[in-house]
């Protein structure tokens, strides 16, 4: 799979971009920033956003509908795969 891009900046200079390499440094930030919450994630991230759990970062496993209620109650959550899933294409 080919993970690298190319992108025009300021002088029409060609930046490229390796974007697993980018996405493996930012699992890697959150992997050591956050707390794992588990199949937890929805009712903590409930919690937090309800002031009733300390405010942190936590990670977890939810599933989509649970991602579309959170986002609808108003609970800020952001969906990231984990790139080194084999069973992402």
């Amino acid at each position: 799979m080919n993970t690298k891009t190319e992108r025009k900046t300021g002088a029409e200079q060609s930046e490229t971009i390796d974007v697993g390499a980018l996405l493996m440094k930012v699992r890697a930030q959150v992997l050591t920033q956050s707390e794992d919450v588990g199949t937890r994630f929805a009712a903590e991230a409930r919690k937090i956003h309800a002031g009733n759990a300390p405010e942190r970062m936590i990670r977890g496993v939810v599933s989509r509908d649970e991602v579309v209620e959170l986002l609808e109650e108003g609970v800020p959550v952001m969906p990231f795969p984990d790139p080194v899933d084999d069973n992402l294409h």
